[in-house]
């Protein structure tokens, strides 16, 4: 979480330009591998193609180099950038050849990373052995005992159920989920959650619980100062009243996060 009295990190377009004024400074060597990967993964969202064409550069400099964990990283940043692109045959098989080479060196947290990573894969394609690489995902992220992954991976365990409409083993893994971020204080996490378990009470058509909870994440949202999330949950309980057919409040919700959504783009 962040500390009050700190600049809030940079995200984004921001964190773009940042790195790429770095990346002439840089010598042929790890670091710059690091940064290379560090571009191709914060591209994803915005334009992977670009995310693909860095992370081939740092593969082709990390192979130079003979640096495997830096091969792997960029193989996964690569798949990752497909994925966006909801390209899954070639997501997927820059996952596999990640998780390959993160095998071959015994990098415990990146093969926990990627096997959740090509779960997501096997649940964009409704194939149901999704679930057995999030557990095993969850298995190693206990093993080496990483409080947040696991936090993570349990969240994702949490939408394969609610993805397959069963929202008591959906609810059990989001609670399970935000007692965890609570304990380990990762407020952005326990605001993601607390919207996630809105979101069951809402397709359980429990109205007064769903707007329990997004009322919650909202108040953590503005807390946080996080405007993107502030929009969605605002759109989400807009959505509440518009089931209950209450359509100005509906409307009222609605404009405003329209309104947010503009601001933050």
């Amino acid at each position: 979480a962040q500390k009050q009295g700190q600049a809030p990190p940079l995200a984004g377009q921001a964190l773009i330009d940042s790195l790429l004024k770095e990346l002439p400074k840089q010598k042929e060597d790890t670091n710059k591998v690091n940064l290379l990967n560090g571009l191709s993964f914060t591209y994803n969202s915005i334009n992977p193609d670009e995310g693909i064409k860095y992370g081939q550069q740092a593969t082709t400099l990390a192979i130079k180099l003979d640096w495997k964990k830096g091969i792997a990283d960029a193989l996964n940043r690569i798949g990752v950038n497909y994925h966006y692109k909801s390209d899954y045959p070639k997501a997927l098989e820059y996952y596999q050849k990640a998780l390959k080479m993160r095998e071959e060196i015994g990098d415990k947290k990146g093969i926990a990373s990627t096997t959740r990573n090509i779960g997501l894969i096997y649940q964009r394609q409704s194939d149901p052995k999704a679930l057995d690489y999030f557990l095993n995902a969850l298995k190693i992220f206990e093993e080496i005992k990483d409080k947040n992954e696991i936090s993570n991976v349990t969240v994702t365990i949490g939408g394969f159920y609610y993805y397959h409409s069963d929202y008591s083993k959906a609810l059990e893994y989001y609670q399970k989920a935000l007692k965890m971020d609570e304990e380990i204080e990762d407020k952005k996490g326990v605001s993601g959650v607390t919207g996630l378990i809105g979101n069951v009470y809402l397709f359980q058509s429990d109205y007064p619980k769903a707007l329990e909870y997004y009322f919650r994440e909202l108040k953590m949202d503005e807390e946080l100062g996080d405007k993107s999330g502030i929009a969605g949950v605002t759109g989400n309980i807009g959505g509440v009243y518009f089931k209950q057919r209450d359509y100005s409040k509906a409307l009222e919700y609605y404009q405003k996060a329209l309104k947010m959504h503009e601001e933050v783009g």
